[in-house]
């Protein structure tokens, strides 16, 4: 179970971090980011699960500039989404860990046409540290 999500200069979300419970409900006016939530899981699917990152981010989302976050001019922004896992939920699945489990993503522009996806599985908060520990899993995708 994915007890909380945090967003960095995704799409409609500057900074946010959204808790879960066993039920949610996504309720609110047009424009408050509710199906930006669902893309954010969207990310943590393809990723994870299909590997289609680049088929969702060009031709679903329309590439890196209509993914970051209107309100950021600093060049040098990056997108980064982290997912926050229950231990206890996993547990019941056979994945044993001794405290919540952490899975994140970056993505930074690299030139004009390119950007760079690191991922990364962690057992503890990594957000204000991901860009010293570039270490994880890191491939570049054509953005065309």
């Amino acid at each position: 179970m994915i007890k909380s999500i945090k967003l960095k200069n995704f799409f409609s979300f500057a900074s946010q971090e959204i808790s879960f419970g066993n039920l949610n409900a996504l309720v609110g006016i047009n424009g408050a980011g509710k199906s930006n939530l669902i893309k954010a899981l969207q990310v943590l699917k393809a990723v994870i699960g299909e590997g289609e990152m680049s088929d969702l981010l060009i031709n679903q989302w329309g590439g890196y500039d209509a993914v970051m976050f209107l309100g950021n001019a600093d060049p040098e922004a990056f997108i980064q989404i982290e997912y926050e896992f229950d231990h206890e939920v996993l547990a019941r699945y056979g994945y044993h860990f001794q405290e919540p489990v952490f899975y994140g993503s970056m993505l930074n522009r690299v030139g004009k046409d390119k950007c760079l996806l690191v991922d990364k599985t962690l057992t503890r908060r990594f957000m204000s540290d991901m860009r010293l520990t570039l270490n994880g899993l890191c491939f570049l995708m054509a953005l065309v």
